[in-house]
């Protein structure tokens, strides 16, 4: 039997997310889209108290480490978004901004933060974190709220680094903030980042970190404004998972509980 999604022909279709669903509640969860996918088969289920399940989908992003503001090649890290264990970051080269070490975090329209996915290896080390926006002033603070922190101790557990979205914050290439950045050939997933307006966060640390480990950095949207869906509504649509498209979802409830089984599907000569 041939599956069909939107009238298309579906290649390979498997589960994400949990089996029978991801248990939702009021407080926002994330789920990875995985590489590959083509399209989201979308259905809520068990609406306990809950009348609605709120969605968005959220950008992807282009995350950069470097120990030298661009002078060398940074390391691409893009693909700490896949819900999974196979992409890490180990926090040891978060060197100081004075050292000229941090993250460059950016994407193709504005967010409002990124939730922070901790393995059992957390920081130890005491040590605040500065997210900086990109602007035609050159980089200012955001004003940033670290839910990773506990004690003084930025990436000591599972939160969400977020901020208010400015109108001053400005897409720019990268090699217009970094001219070193000219000089390099960084991808994520085939894309350059080069060449592309992006909206750049940069996160610095007060102090250089222990070997924490990051599992997954899943985008925050900058809308409050959730699509609404009612128990026996499903969705399915075609998306652009990766550079210039979409990252995860962003999910919740009204109130109450719910599951909303989330599948997906490759075109129908792709595969997983």
């Amino acid at each position: 039997m041939e599956l069909y999604a939107r009238g298309q022909p579906l290649g390979e279709i498997r589960l994400t997310g949990a089996s029978k669903g991801v248990t939702l509640t009021s407080a926002a969860t994330y789920t990875a889209i995985p590489a590959n996918t083509d399209y989201l088969l979308l259905e809520g289920r068990n609406y306990s108290t809950a009348v609605v399940i709120r969605l968005l989908m959220n950008p992807w992003l282009w995350i950069l480490a470097t120990s030298d503001n661009l002078a060398t090649e940074p390391a691409d890290h893009s693909e700490v978004q896949d819900g999974t264990t196979s992409n890490t970051i180990t926090a040891t080269g978060f060197n100081t901004l004075s050292s000229g070490g941090g993250l460059l975090i950016g994407s193709h329209l504005p967010f409002g933060g990124v939730y922070v996915d901790m393995s059992a290896t957390v920081n130890g080390t005491a040590s605040v974190i500065t997210v900086s926006l990109w602007t035609p002033n050159g980089w200012v603070d955001s004003g940033d709220t670290d839910g990773s922190a506990s004690g003084g101790v930025s990436l000591a557990q599972d939160g969400a680094v977020t901020w208010t979205v400015p109108d001053t914050w400005v897409p720019e290439k990268i090699e217009k903030i970094y001219p070193h950045a000219a000089n390099h050939n960084f991808y994520s997933k085939g894309v350059p980042a080069k060449g592309l307006k992006l909206y750049w966060t940069r996160w610095e640390w007060s102090a250089g970190l222990d070997s924490a480990i990051v599992n997954n950095l899943y985008p925050i949207n900058r809308s409050s404004a959730y699509s609404e869906w009612v128990s026996g509504r499903a969705l399915q649509t075609p998306v652009q998972r990766g550079p210039l498209g979409v990252s995860c979802l962003q999910h919740l409830t009204d109130a109450g509980t719910a599951n909303l089984l989330v599948n997906v599907a490759t075109k129908a000569s792709g595969r997983f």
